[in-house]
């Protein structure tokens, strides 16, 4: 935690980021063993599981976040991505894993890949180069690219910037920046979700049928609940309330009496076509904080801050759980098989299970797969 607290110090430099490394044990080879959930969960690096140990076109979607260069430095495993020394060696890694994506994914089906843009290294660049920023999203779409993959969609999810900067002090987030010198400033980084696909047929329609669309009645009837108990609280104290809000009173009202779905059918129809909106917008808005809990998950209680440093089971990235179930919503259906070449603590693992999913998972670090294999 102390080398946490300093990273994340205003004095910073990029190159302590590069240099954190948490307490992870990582091994050499490969090994695979089935939950009692069903998951398959390798252990070992990516390229080595997948070639041991998934079979060409037996995949149905793939979701995973990959290290980001430069952020974040897991071990000093050489097997290890996010400890590449250079752009080149990340991108030369990544092209293996892509070869071993293009070859277990089925035709026609998709794999989905979570990234940020992050700042450049200052041990290949100056120090006033670091300051500016590498296109990891970039160099990720040509590798997939390279290995046969095709460019197929991108959402790019919101960050708040005074929650980012709270998070990460990045340099071009102060405020103090922008009243003294504008030119240093900039966005927020947002996280890029972006989708390629296998060329070739689908041989099993993604199909998302309207009337088999669950809770869709129950959400309505709460909504028309709770509307009805706004109107009679105001229609209590209407005739002593001024226009304005009698005028928002009635809105209340009207609301609550609009007429409901005929039935279970319209109501799952309606839900339906919003959540269709909400996976067809290029701008996905999700809790980025609703991740899983791994202590909560297998149901050991939260010790507090003198907990024992082993019994600490923490991840410095893990993927919000709200991105992989839009991706799993969209692009596969229930039953089919969902792969996560980089598991970590098992994000995916648990969102697919939860969605009716089969799951394949390859990690590296045995402290983090360890921790999965009590949740998926």
């Amino acid at each position: 935690m102390e080398k946490m607290k300093e990273i994340w110090k205003p004095e910073a430099t990029v190159e302590s980021i590069v240099d954190y490394a948490p307490p992870v044990h990582v091994v050499s080879g490969t090994s695979q063993i089935v939950t009692a959930s069903g998951a398959r969960m390798i252990l070992g690096d990516c390229v080595e599981g997948l070639r041991s140990h998934v079979a060409d076109a037996s995949i149905d979607l793939s979701v995973f976040s990959p290290p980001f260069l430069g952020l974040y430095r897991y071990s000093d495993n050489p097997e290890d991505i996010s400890n590449c020394a250079s752009r080149d060696e990340f991108c030369e890694h990544m092209g293996h894993l892509a070869r071993e994506l293009f070859r277990v994914l089925k035709p026609g089906r998709l794999m989905t890949f979570h990234c940020m843009s992050v700042p450049r290294s200052t041990r290949e660049f100056s120090a006033e180069m670091a300051f500016s920023m590498q296109d990891i999203r970039g160099d990720l779409i040509r590798i997939f690219e390279e290995a046969g993959l095709l460019f197929h969609s991108e959402a790019v999810v919101y960050r708040d910037p005074v929650l980012s900067l709270v998070q990460t002090k990045a340099y071009g987030l102060w405020y103090k920046r922008f009243v003294a010198d504008s030119s240093v400033c900039r966005q927020a980084m947002p996280d890029h979700v972006v989708t390629m696909r296998k060329p070739g047929t689908n041989a099993v329609p993604i199909a998302h049928d309207p009337e088999k669309f669950g809770g869709a009645e129950a959400a309505w009837a709460a909504e028309a609940a709770e509307a009805s108990a706004e109107a009679e609280e105001a229609s209590d104290d209407e005739e002593g309330a001024g226009a304005a809000q009698a005028k928002k009173k009635k809105k209340t009202k009207k609301a609550a009496g609009a007429a409901p779905p005929k039935d279970a059918k319209e109501a799952a129809v309606v839900a339906h076509r919003k959540r269709w909106i909400e996976l067809a917008s290029p701008f996905w808005f999700v809790n980025l904080n609703d991740t899983v809990n791994v202590r909560k998950a297998i149901g050991l209680p939260h010790r507090g801050p003198k907990e024992a440093e082993e019994d600490k089971v923490t991840h410095p990235t893990p993927l919000a759980k709200p991105i992989i179930r839009n991706v799993i919503d969209l692009y596969s259906n229930p039953g089919e098989t969902v792969l996560d070449p980089f598991s970590g603590i098992g994000s995916t693992g648990v969102v697919a299970r939860e969605m009716g999913r089969s799951y394949v998972g390859v990690e590296l670090a045995e402290t983090y797969y360890s921790a999965s294999l009590n949740l998926v």
